[in-house]
């Protein structure tokens, strides 16, 4: 099981200091918070994930267990290559991120879509 820290749909969130008590496996945090990132690795054994684009060059630099992304459905291939520590991969995720995400979820599914041809129904929003 994975305890999922999303401020912004949640507030506060999980502070960091409970994470060594949490019965979890692993935490997926899309705080996007790159110091909290920091305290994660330091107090918590499990395996990290990073919910933030902008994130997943360091977090793979810092070797996090991985990145669990909603724009790795458009662009799987850049996830992977930042997540192993390409700088180029890195920026062009986070333009990509930033191309479909002023319609949430619409863009993202349109733009998948598109690409893959699958439904670009959205069961939200």
């Amino acid at each position: 099981m994975l305890a999922y820290h999303f401020p912004a749909a949640s507030s506060p969130g999980l502070p960091v200091g409970v994470l060594p008590e949490l019965p979890v496996q692993g935490l997926k945090d899309s705080s996007g918070d790159v110091r909290r990132l920091y305290g994660e690795l330091e107090v918590f054994a499990g395996w990290l994930y990073t919910g933030s684009t902008d994130l997943v060059l360091l977090a793979g630099a810092l070797e996090c267990a991985g990145a669990i992304l909603a724009i790795a459905n458009l662009r799987p291939e850049l996830s992977i290559r930042a997540f192993e520590g390409d700088g180029t991969a890195q920026r062009q995720l986070v333009v990509a991120a930033e191309e479909v995400s002023g319609r949430w979820p619409h863009g993202l599914k349109g733009a998948v879509a598109a690409r893959f041809g699958t439904s670009a129904t959205a069961r939200m929003g």
